[in-house]
């Protein structure tokens, strides 16, 4: 059990988090790992506080000019990293200590190429909101829930490159369409526990929740899943905009828990 694991860090809007969420991976029980992480040239911001850790020799900072977007981003730090695994963490989301060692007992049965693990959601101040307990692999299942996290998932980077790598042309959904590249790849297993956490503030990418919605829709279609792909895209939006509000408004959410009690 000593292949490297190279983490994907790239910094967007949430480099207010950066700090928490390098210290996490860079604190991680398993011991090969490097963490790329990659950031506009010039953002003072996100350089103060790479210097802050630019000791560790896990650390792997890299410039770049301007920001591409999120996918270009991603695929750059997949085409620099030198590990045989690649995991992903998003700026303002934070990994458990034993995330990666646990995640790569699972990728060493034979067959399995991804894994990927239950989660945390919390606020700003890393507060538990709630906590995702996902289902074991179930494409029909995945299909109607979408329920992979990018930030869970530890995957072979050589089945990465056979898959393409992220649609740069995608405005939104592009872990999601990769996912379904992916499955038709290699074996999905489910490693058990709450080892990543997501964070819910109102810059979240994820925030601008109907463009992204759309956009899955013309995933699901270019894939021959029309019917499923309207179902999903009404009943998402419910969703999503139920769960933003009640963040925005914790009064009403507070209320809530308590009536369920």
């Amino acid at each position: 059990m000593d292949k490297k694991v190279s983490i994907i860090v790239p910094v967007y809007k949430g480099r207010i988090y950066l700090k928490e969420c390098l210290e996490s991976l860079l604190k991680q029980t398993y011991p090969h790992c490097e963490v790329v992480v990659i950031y506009v040239k010039g953002d003072k911001k996100a350089q103060e506080i790479i210097d802050k850790f630019q000791k560790d020799p896990s650390l792997l900072p890299v410039k770049i000019k301007k920001n591409e977007g999120i996918s270009s981003t991603r695929n750059l730090g997949i085409k620099i990293s030198s590990g045989y695994y690649v995991a992903f963490c998003d700026d303002d989301d934070f990994f458990h200590p034993q995330k990666i060692e646990k995640q790569i007992k699972v990728l060493e049965e034979p067959g399995v190429g991804l894994t990927y693990c239950d989660f945390q959601v919390v606020n700003t101040k890393s507060e538990l909101l709630t906590e995702a307990s996902v289902p074991e692999w179930d494409l029909d299942k995945w299909l109607k829930d979408t329920y992979i996290g990018l930030s869970t998932l530890v995957v072979e980077k050589e089945i990465l490159e056979k898959a393409g790598l992220f649609n740069e042309e995608l405005f939104a959904s592009e872990d999601f369409e990769l996912l379904l590249r992916l499955s038709t790849l290699t074996t999905f297993k489910k490693t058990k526990g709450f080892l990543a956490s997501r964070r819910i503030h109102t810059s979240n990418h994820s925030r601008k929740t109907s463009k992204i919605l759309i956009e899955r829709y013309k995933i699901y279609k270019k894939y021959g899943y029309t019917t499923l792909g309207l179902y999903t895209l009404f009943r998402n939006l419910f969703i999503s905009n139920t769960i933003f509000y009640l963040y925005e408004h914790p009064r009403l959410y507070e209320t809530l828990k308590k009536i369920k009690r």
